[in-house]
């Protein structure tokens, strides 16, 4: 698998009975580039996320990456092949301590399960010390280092956060879905998020964010899809979305998906 591999969707439509939830959507996401999706309420976005990740099927054309047509790979299977997702409501589990949490981000790359890393069994101490490994450079990796031993519930939102990317970065993904990760942030957290998230974008990985803050999509994208109705309605760099008619024109309706 190539580590330049472009992830690609083409004329992508998605119903359910006779709703139109996607129509005709084509876009290509290159390797080291963070790409921003918005659109207002019911605009799809969330949908679109789900056919990458294996979550909904198309009920017409392709989603590829690296070459390979993936509509009949199931999300385990995308998830092995790196493309990995954050959801927009922090997903930790809260009686673990942050580097426990981001240890389950390693369940689809290890030959034991996560289950096996937590507990003491003697025949798992190799492998559970490799992961523990990992978890830690990830924590470091978004700042969280010195943090490891703090419990999931004690930890601010900003804090869950960057805990997420950690996990969601930890087995070596190629490509990142990220789905409101500002959600409930405020602008310090907002400031430490967006860094973490050009990290990863220097590292050669496809970024693709789901957000409704506007200044962090801005402000960290290369490119920016807009859809409306299930469909791209235009796409540019932040400088061509913001000053884009039809964007504002949209945005004086109702919120997103």
């Amino acid at each position: 698998m190539s580590d330049r591999a472009s992830l690609i969707v083409k004329n992508v439509d998605l119903s359910f009975g006779g709703l139109h939830v996607l129509r005709d959507v084509s876009l290509d996401f290159q390797p080291g580039e963070i790409t921003g999706l918005i659109g207002p309420n019911g605009a799809g976005k969330t949908s679109f996320f789900n056919c990458l990740t294996g979550h909904y099927r198309p009920s017409r054309g392709t989603v590829s990456y690296d070459g390979e047509v993936l509509n009949a790979v199931p999300t385990v299977g995308r998830a092995d092949r790196g493309i990995v997702r954050t959801f927009q409501h922090a997903a930790l589990s809260s009686e673990l301590t942050l580097l426990e949490n981001v240890i389950v981000g390693l369940n689809t790359a290890r030959r034991s399960g996560w289950i096996d890393a937590l507990l003491p069994i003697p025949r798992r101490f190799g492998d559970r010390d490799e992961a523990e490994n990992r978890a830690r450079r990830a924590l470091e990796f978004v700042g969280l280092g010195d943090h490891a031993a703090l419990l999931a519930a004690n930890a601010a939102p900003g804090v869950m956060r960057l805990v997420e990317l950690a996990r969601a970065g930890v087995g070596d993904p190629r490509v990142v879905l990220l789905d409101e990760p500002a959600a409930g942030l405020n602008s310090t957290e907002t400031a430490a998020l967006a860094d973490t998230i050009g990290k990863l974008r220097a590292s050669g990985r496809i970024i693709i964010v789901v957000e409704h803050d506007m200044d962090l999509i801005m402000g960290i994208c290369d490119r920016i899809h807009v859809l409306n109705f299930g469909a791209v309605v235009t796409s540019g760099t932040p400088a061509e979305i913001r000053c884009d008619p039809r964007v504002a024109e949209i945005y004086l309706g109702t919120g997103d998906d």
